[in-house]
Order: structure tokens, then sequence, then C-alpha cells
């Protein structure tokens, strides 16, 4: 088990609710499995890659990564010790050999430099507490010319399943659900908080369509409504690593 800063998120997981969703992950990977493969085509994981799921819970998505990377590997990094204990059951039943799981804080994880060559997040970038840390810390972690993709939900205002659950606040207080802000589901909605890179000296530096840039070279596009459960609407970020190549660096 590694450090973990984000303390609130890492005894919620841990607790009752991760217990939850590990009890109840098949159904929730029916719910979301519309967006795997938009996901996984946006971080173009390939034969051989390195490919770093963030917020892996059971490892649905770590899994398809690693068999698209062949004989690369998949690890799934997640601060649930309930649903990474679903994730290792899940890929030792489906035979997927090239898949590792780890629990700990993608903030101040002590990732390999330059170890990955895409990092994939479904959703779990949604729950950091120190957005530049954990991209700044993402960022050290990926090859020069590494790829970035992930999920996460696009406005609240057009969500019609935080518009039902608003139709019950008499009975069901939401408090601040639906702002954006962190962590949770609606924390990179706006675009100043999907470039959170380019707000600190010595943020990473991402490249996205053959130009060099400071957060602004972010791809983003809104997605179809692939999620049965809340016909809601999401988007897909995506960015490549500008960082330049060491002299002499093998690729692994």
């Amino acid at each position: 088990m590694g450090q973990f800063v984000n303390t609130a998120q890492a005894e919620a997981w841990n607790g009752y609710e991760g217990e939850q969703w590990a009890r109840g992950q098949e159904r929730w990977d029916a719910v979301n499995d519309g967006f795997n493969q938009p996901l996984l085509e946006a971080a173009a994981i390939s034969e051989g890659d390195f490919v770093l799921d963030i917020g892996c819970g059971a490892g649905r998505t770590t899994r398809l990564a690693a068999r698209r990377a062949g004989r690369g590997q998949a690890l799934g990094l997640d601060l649930s010790g309930p649903m990474l204990e679903k994730a290792r059951e899940s890929a030792l039943r489906e035979g997927v050999a090239n898949v590792s799981f780890m629990q700990g804080d993608a903030q101040v994880h002590s990732f390999d430099a330059e170890g990955f060559d895409a990092v994939i997040s479904r959703y779990g970038m949604t729950f950091f507490t120190d957005l530049v840390a954990a991209f700044t810390n993402l960022h050290r972690a990926l090859r020069p010319g590494g790829r970035l993709a992930f999920i996460c939900a696009a406005e609240a205002e057009a969500n019609e399943w935080l518009e039902a659950l608003a139709s019950l606040k008499g009975i069901l207080p939401l408090g601040g659900f639906g702002k954006p802000g962190g962590p949770g589901m609606f924390s990179l909605t706006t675009p100043a908080v999907s470039a959170p890179w380019s707000r600190r000296p010595g943020s990473p530096q991402w490249m996205c369509g053959g130009s060099r840039c400071r957060g602004s070279g972010v791809s983003t596009r809104r997605m179809p409504r692939r999620s049965c459960w809340t016909r809601a609407p999401a988007a897909i970020c995506s960015a490549r690593s500008a960082r330049p190549s060491r002299p002499g660096r093998a690729r692994h």
C-alpha cells in the first residue's frame, strides 16, 4: 500500500462505499461500458504499450487496456482495497496475465519516471484533491510523446440524473453536489479545471495536434449519451506529453 494524502477519499473507498461498489461492480461496468472503446482509442493503446489506469476501481478498463497492449503491460492504481481485490479476482478468472493492480494515491505515488506510454482513466480522475499535483505526477510517469486520456462528467446542468435528484431535495438534500470543483463527479466539468497543469510554474507541458503548449493543448470533446442510467453528458479529454526525449533513453 502506498502513501495517501487524499485521506477523505481513501477512507470512503476503503469503507462501506468501496465495499458497496465492489459488490455491485458488474452493474456499474454495464452502466459505463459504452465509454470504454472511445477511451482506449483516444489513448491510442497499441501492441507493446505500457499503460497506467488511474482510479481503476475493479479493473475493467485496465484489463481491456492489457488486452490491447498484448506483449505490453497494464497497471491499475486505486485507493480502494475492496475494489482492487475484485479487480485481481476478475483478471485471474478471465486469464489476463499482463495486468497488475496496486493500491495508492496518484497525487503522490512514486511511479517509475517515463515508465508508461499511456495514462487512462474512466471517471477516476474526478476524485483528486490537488489536481496540479496529480497531473504533474502523471506527466512525470509518461514517456516523451506519451498519451493521456480520461472520461469525466460534462456540465451538471444538462445531467438528467442530477435533475431527478434535485426534484427530491425536500427529502434528499444534495448539499453542494453538482457544483464544479472537487473532489467528486463534477470536479472537471469546466475548461479551466480540465487544464490544471497550466496554473503553476514548472507544470508539465502537453502537446495536442502537433502544437507545443501549456494547458491549452488539451483536446476535449463531448461524448454521446452512452451511460444508460444517468442520461448524463460526458466528455473525453486527451493530451500528449511534449517533454523532449532524453538522449540515449530506451523506450522501456
